[in-house]
């Protein structure tokens, strides 16, 4: 039988309702179904449609005989053109293998001449052994995949920001072997792209030129369509980014879905990328490295991640109280019920706050009942340090704004958003630094930036809820500094 997505998607449905009413799990269930229908397992169920894209879209059959002949392959920028503008040609490898059941996406710029050309070696071989196109497509879907130490580099890269956890796998490394069912390879520009016969390298920019331009559209896009499901795309590089933006703004991807902001993982790049993985201190650094760019694109890729978990869990926990409508116990204990007009949180509120600080052995300072930060200091590394926490804002919605000194933040922040306590508050502009006259202890008037003249901090948002237990695992890890 002809295996659909559609398909796949009616058994995903009927087992998730028939576990409801079973001794079987869901999976228990998928797995059931797959013997069945005559399939060891559901991974290989799964296999027959991930290589099957509309025929019209596979352009094999046109370049068939020249990939059968090896001197046609070995000059194939001249044999196999499909066009040309100016500097650039575009030439056909056979890079048509789409797995629409991917979860993640790995978008490249385009195949450089040895990929292609190896790509076009296998579909060869398959072909005068008698497979049919869609079986050559997928054995060259190996030649196609990262290699060496670009797919080491990659895989510790996405480990880093926690894409494994989201996907259901133990390490990125599974992705290129035993998983590599959850996983789609593709470039911005599908087919191999020359400037003088040279692998194009990102000039000109993808969306400038016409030629490219078109390419994006009448190829990533009408694949990135055939992906099901919610897939996290990654793009790989400025220009794939770029690509990958383009697509979104014409809906053809949700942008929510695009993870940007990895350091390329070519082995060039290699000072970025042991930064990024803390594998290189920040004073070590070359001047061509920027440290604060990439520590706050990992944040925002850690934080992103962090986010879409935080929506499946209150997507789920929507569902299953959708007939009750609860008032947060937090905000109703605090102001007995009533809607308050308090320009700052109400002694209720505050006094929890102080109970969770003296637990993780902080003192907060005494001051004025109206003011602005509550200022609590604790022991650090080698100093005294100060933290301070918004009176006037969020309080109302089961939130506190807390401000670090940036130096203490970024030591910090790896492990707060891999325990998922606290979020970083991303100001207009993209800039983590929240300024103020209040934060005296940070001392740091002189670093402030612009015409700022104002001591300045990152500011993170914990949701306290009836328990503070984020707040007291927030300020725990503050505690425990060494």
């Amino acid at each position: 039988m002809t295996i659909t997505s559609t398909f796949i998607q009616k058994l995903k449905k009927q087992a998730k309702e028939q576990a409801k009413h079973s001794d079987f799990s869901h999976s228990q269930l998928l797995e059931t179904y797959a013997r069945e229908l005559g399939y060891e397992n559901w991974k290989d169920l799964l296999a027959d449609q991930m290589i099957t894209p509309p025929a019209s879209a596979v352009l094999l059959p046109e370049f068939r005989d020249r990939l059968l002949d090896p001197e046609a392959r070995r000059n194939f920028k001249q044999s196999m053109v499909m066009e040309r503008a100016e500097r650039l040609s575009a030439c056909y490898a056979a890079f048509e293998n789409i797995n629409r059941a991917a979860k993640v996406v790995l978008v490249g710029l385009t195949p450089g001449e040895q990929q292609a050309v190896r790509a076009n070696e296998a579909v060869a071989k398959q072909l005068s052994a008698g497979a049919s196109d869609q079986e050559a497509l997928k054995a060259a879907k190996v030649f196609a995949s990262f290699s060496g130490p670009m797919r080491a580099n990659l895989e510790a890269l996405l480990d880093s920001i926690g894409l494994p956890e989201k996907v259901g796998i133990q390490s990125t490394s599974q992705l290129f072997g035993e998983r590599s069912d959850l996983c789609h390879f593709t470039s911005a520009l599908r087919y191999p792209v020359f400037v003088d016969d040279k692998n194009y390298s990102g000039s000109p920019s993808i969306l400038k030129h016409p030629m490219l331009r078109r390419m994006i559209d009448d190829h990533l896009a009408k694949e990135l369509k055939l992906i099901d499901g919610e897939a996290w795309y990654i793009p790989l590089g400025r220009e794939s980014a770029k690509a990958l933006g383009y697509l979104s703004a014409k809906g053809v991807i949700p942008k929510a879905r695009i993870l940007d902001g990895l350091p390329h993982p070519s082995g060039a790049n290699a000072e970025r990328i042991a930064y990024f993985l803390g594998r290189k201190e920040r004073a070590s650094l070359s001047g061509k490295t920027t440290p604060d760019a990439l520590d706050q694109a990992k944040l925002k890729l850690m934080e992103h991640l962090r986010k879409d978990s935080v929506m499946d869990r209150n997507k789920a926990e929507t569902v299953n109280n959708k007939d009750s409508q609860q008032v947060s116990s937090f905000t109703k204990q605090a102001v007995d019920g009533k809607q308050s007009t308090d320009k700052v949180m109400p002694t209720q509120i505050e006094s929890r706050i102080i109970d969770s600080v003296r637990m993780s052995n902080m003192v907060a300072l005494d001051g004025s009942p109206k003011r602005h930060e509550l200022e609590v200091r604790f022991k650090g590394v080698g100093r005294e340090e100060s933290l301070y926490m918004n009176r006037k804002s969020y309080w109302r919605k089961d939130q506190l704004k807390i401000t670090l000194r940036p130096g203490l933040s970024d030591s910090v922040s790896e492990e707060i958003l891999r325990s998922g306590c606290a979020t970083p508050i991303i100001l207009k502009g993209e800039q983590r630094e929240a300024y103020s006259s209040n934060f005296t202890a940070f001392n740091n008037k002189k670093d402030a930036k612009g015409a700022k003249n104002e001591h300045f901090g990152h500011a993170w948002l914990v949701d306290t809820g009836d328990d503070f237990s984020k707040l007291r695992q927030f300020l725990e890890i503050l505690s425990t500094l060494k």
